[in-house]
């Protein structure tokens, strides 16, 4: 496999830790770099992980994986969802996703990381009968991911910034639209 190839890979598997990191960047009342690397680190290793256990999980997780892991990213990302909307229509100054700075819990990041990298766990399936070093390919795309989710939490801030309360209305609705996506796949 070229690297263009694993570029590509990379790339595709980012996508949806980028939109969800987006969404998840309107939600910040401030900018807090610290916020956003924790986010992009647990996304990037997140995707970096998946692919790795998905090479090692081999043939037999296939047909599991196909079968069952877009269910299980449309649980998890609707869930996100859910409780954004939840939070969106508080009258508060306390979130229930994290805090009045708009910080989300361990747990949500999470359930958010697993939910994005379940189509890296698949890749990762079938990356296993290709001749590529997975060490590598699984490195690409942890750093091409932690870099995506890093400025996906900017941009996502910048929107909020424009938009206000309504950024989270729009994130949770990303997060759904992604939620329905893996079902339609």
């Amino acid at each position: 496999m070229s690297l263009i190839a694993i570029l590509a890979l990379a790339f595709a598997m980012a996508a949806d830790a980028f939109a969800v990191s987006v969404s998840h960047g309107a939600r910040l009342k401030v900018m807090r770099w610290g916020e956003a690397t924790r986010i992009a680190i647990v996304f990037g290793a997140m995707q970096g992980l998946m692919p790795l256990i998905g090479w090692y999980l081999g043939r037999a997780a296939a047909v599991w994986v196909e079968t069952w892991g877009r269910y299980i990213a449309f649980a998890l990302l609707a869930f996100v969802a859910l409780k954004m909307l939840k939070e969106a229509r508080s009258v508060g100054e306390e979130d229930t996703l994290g805090g009045k700075d708009g910080r989300i819990s361990n747990m949500e990041l999470l359930v958010a990381g697993i939910a994005t990298s379940l189509d890296a766990l698949a890749a990762g399936v079938g990356l296993a009968f290709v001749d590529l070093s997975i060490g590598q390919t699984a490195s690409i795309i942890a750093i091409c991911t932690f870099v995506l989710s890093l400025l996906g939490v900017w941009l996502g801030r910048q929107i909020g910034t424009l938009v206000g309360k309504g950024a989270e209305y729009a994130g949770a609705a990303i997060l759904l639209v992604l939620a329905v996506s893996f079902l339609l796949r």
